[in-house]
């Protein structure tokens, strides 16, 4: 494992997982912003954003989880 082998994965990733991960990102965090700059008062803006990045954290965790599982699929069927 080189480092081409290392820009290859990079590259990979970024074909299949860029487009969803920045579909996710930007489904929670656009509104997401958007209420916390509107209607939270200034004094509930760090508890508010701690709360929705547990959330964030929460759903990147279940996505790259199915990256995973998707991309092991395509490689045990790549052997077969």
């Amino acid at each position: 494992r080189g480092v081409a082998c290392g820009v290859e994965h990079v590259q990979h990733r970024l074909r299949t997982e860029l487009k969803e991960s920045l579909y996710a990102n930007w489904s929670l965090w656009l509104p997401a912003s958007f209420v916390g700059f509107r209607l939270v008062p200034p004094h509930w803006r760090i508890p508010y954003v701690s709360a929705v990045s547990m959330v964030w954290t929460t759903w990147w965790s279940v996505l790259q989880g199915r990256f995973r599982a998707r991309n092991a699929g395509a490689a045990s069927a790549e052997q077969l």
